[in-house]
């Protein structure tokens, strides 16, 4: 507990700190114009202790009318950082209205066109529509799109865009799979969720490809099938399957599945799978691959 002369001597700091902090305000009022606006970024991403003593202070310090703060934050993610700092059944609407006297919604990206923005067309070849499903699937923010994107054009542009890649080798299709569906739902998990992305290549979650995989249209996945199998309603000679325990197969194939000298590669319907596959698929997503290539970066 504070004694008289220690309270005291606090209320003086804090004014002489007002004080200083509106006489250099002024002083840039007066070289720049008659408001300043004074901006605040992704405050929800901050720690909650630093998020509430901030508000605080702003709420404390500045009261001139010709000082406007514009705060760009999502005020859900807001909501949650104040109560993980005052307690879960806390009202933080009711709290962050004390700050904020004018809220405006900004409209839902445009995807296409920051697509357009960044010379990305998610139409022309399977690569691009696989980024495109996770970008959708892990619900991508722009900053996050324009990183994902960077790194899956570093990653394994070339090979995935008919750059004169040979896969005619008995395993060579099923690199040109992993390439084409595999890798970037492994660079979406990194940025996404590096827990889950430690799960998947370690053979303990195949969830993440179902989840994207969901997301593709239907039909790209017809080579998965054996001759006798069908994703569509089953006929004398075929049996119906689902997506869903071809993806368990081909995920067992390339993450989890032990290969030996007289067992040393695998088929899921047309694609051939070995030992080397998944070794190559994680050089390809930690940019240590001859696919790699920083030349446009």
């Amino acid at each position: 507990m504070l004694r008289g002369e220690d309270s005291l001597a606090m209320l003086k700091k804090e004014k002489d700190i007002h004080k200083a902090i509106c006489e250099f305000l002024d002083s840039i009022m007066h070289e720049r114009g008659n408001r300043l606006v004074i901006f605040i970024d992704e405050l929800d991403r901050c720690k909650p202790e630093y998020a509430v003593k901030l508000l605080e202070r702003v709420k404390h310090y500045f009261e001139n009318d010709s000082i406007t703060f514009v705060f760009s934050t999502n005020m859900k993610e807001l909501q949650h950082t104040i109560r993980r700092y005052y307690g879960e059944n806390f009202n933080a609407c009711k709290y962050l209205d004390r700050f904020f006297d004018l809220r405006i919604t900004m409209p839902k990206a445009d995807y296409q066109k920051f697509y357009a923005s960044m010379n990305f067309n998610n139409t022309h070849y399977i690569y691009d529509g696989v980024c495109d499903a996770v970008i959708r699937t892990y619900h991508f923010e722009l900053r996050e799109v324009a990183k994902y994107l960077r790194l899956t054009k570093i990653a394994a542009y070339k090979p995935t865009h008919g750059d004169g890649y040979n896969y005619s080798f008995p395993e060579g299709h099923g690199i040109e799979f992993g390439l084409m569906y595999v890798v970037p739902i492994m660079i979406g998990l990194k940025i996404h969720n590096i827990d889950v992305y430690e799960d998947f290549v370690n053979g303990k979650n195949y969830k993440p490809l179902l989840e994207v995989f969901e997301n593709i249209e239907d039909g790209f996945f017809n080579e998965l099938l054996n001759k006798n199998e069908t994703f569509e309603a089953p006929s004398e000679e075929q049996t119906q399957v689902s997506l869903e325990s071809k993806i368990k197969e081909l995920y067992n194939v390339i993450f989890i599945k032990q290969y030996t000298r007289t067992e040393y590669r695998t088929s899921v319907g047309q694609y051939m799978f070995n030992k080397d596959t998944k070794k190559i698929l994680l050089k390809v997503v930690g940019l240590f691959s001859k696919y790699t290539d920083l030349a446009d970066d």
